[in-house]
């Protein structure tokens, strides 16, 4: 049971008895200050990295390609057709947290059934710059 008390008496009294009884139970007191709680860290993730393979048929599954490059070994988190408002592209994303499977398919492009496509490195999306409401400008400050 914790006490939470602004009484800076009743608080002092208490810590001067080394137990007390509470509802009809004898407890002990315990400053919780000098322990320390150290909360464990959570587990770290791998980084994730990605590429892009450009020229792929839109008629090939993302499964499908991802099994062609896991029959070449690639480390592979998840395989993704980039889509646009008309439907699907010729690019396909691919997910690792393997730099090697990176490095190699940057190097040697990605060969999906026995074709050799070429092979980018991702790049992030444009970020639409934010105007501030008051002075109406794009510089490095908004709203707030």
């Amino acid at each position: 049971m914790i006490i939470k008390t602004s009484d800076a008496n009743f608080a002092t009294n208490i810590r001067n008895k080394h137990s007390l009884e509470i509802f009809g139970k004898s407890a002990t007191l315990v400053n919780l200050a000098s322990q320390r709680h150290k909360q464990p860290e959570p587990p770290r993730k791998s980084p994730q990295l990605s590429v892009v393979i450009c020229g792929v048929n839109t008629t090939w599954t993302d499964e499908e390609i991802a099994e062609e490059l896991r029959q070449q070994e690639y480390e592979l988190t998840k395989i993704m057709r980039i889509k646009c408002k008309d439907g699907p592209t010729y690019l396909v994303r691919v997910l690792t947290t393997s730099q090697d499977t990176v490095s190699d398919l940057l190097t040697l492009g990605a060969f999906i059934y026995k074709k050799r496509h070429g092979v980018e490195p991702s790049r992030t999306q444009a970020t639409i710059p934010i105007r501030c409401e008051k002075s109406q400008s794009y510089s490095s400050h908004n709203t707030s």
